[in-house]
């Protein structure tokens, strides 16, 4: 068993430790992949040292042929060209540390008002998509222009193909701002301190969030989507 250092697994003869604090002490700058890796050659130092160089490590999630054309028929009929995409992702079961959806599109108003040359698309799925579309149509309206819904068919890997034809993804610490990091996509996170500790993004971009969406005042609101803005140039 190969487990961490404690008195009990120290003294037993069924496991091999990993000293943690070894680990951060002279490997600070190592991510987790690297600690993993860490862990898996103490089960057979020589054979890992030997063999460490053929594996793979790609581990980017792949797309196929299905997942692209879906992509490409959502932008095509909406004569969208993929040069400036931003990809918002508003929904979150977990996160608590987010904005409201009325927010949101708040922030989708002032991105499209400031950026000219750019497209929203905010990935919707069956669970969410009819109280959305309400509330959709309710801040706007009429049919916005530039900002698209795309409502997905429970295929993940078509918002992974999504991801990969945008600039950025702007989006709380849920799945969607993952694969992105795991796609190596630029993104802002809408994040808490705790958030980024544990599912820190590729790019390391964070509006940092100190309040839940219930307890932000409108002058907070109003200062997120500010930055949000002045993140978001860098990108495009």
């Amino acid at each position: 068993m190969i487990t961490r250092n404690r008195p009990i697994s120290i003294f037993s003869l069924k496991c091999k430790c990993v000293f943690v604090s070894f680990i951060k002490r002279f490997y600070k700058n190592r991510n987790d992949e690297f600690k993993m890796l860490y862990y898996a050659r103490k089960i057979n130092p020589k054979l890992f040292d030997k063999e460490i160089k053929n594996l793979n490590f790609d581990i980017k999630i792949k797309t196929n042929i299905y997942n692209k054309n879906i992509i490409n028929n959502f932008l095509d009929q909406n004569n969208i060209k993929d040069k400036n995409l931003i990809l918002l992702n508003p929904f979150s079961i977990s996160a608590f540390y987010t904005l409201k959806l009325v927010d949101y599109l708040k922030l989708c108003q002032e991105i499209v008002s400031k950026f000219s040359d750019v497209c929203i698309i905010i990935p919707s799925y069956e669970t969410v998509h009819k109280d959305f579309i309400q509330e959709f149509n309710m801040f706007f309206k009429q049919k916005p222009q530039k900002i698209y819904i795309f409502k997905n068919d429970d295929n993940i890997l078509n918002i992974c193909e999504l991801i990969k034809r945008t600039k950025c993804v702007i989006s709380p610490s849920t799945g969607v701002i993952h694969l992105a990091s795991n796609l190596e996509k630029s993104s802002i996170g809408l994040f808490s301190e705790k958030d980024i500790i544990f599912w820190e993004t590729f790019n390391k971009d964070y509006v940092l969030l100190n309040k839940t969406k219930e307890e932000l005042s409108t002058y907070d609101i109003l200062e997120i989507i500010n930055e949000i803005l002045l993140k978001l140039k860098r990108y495009l």
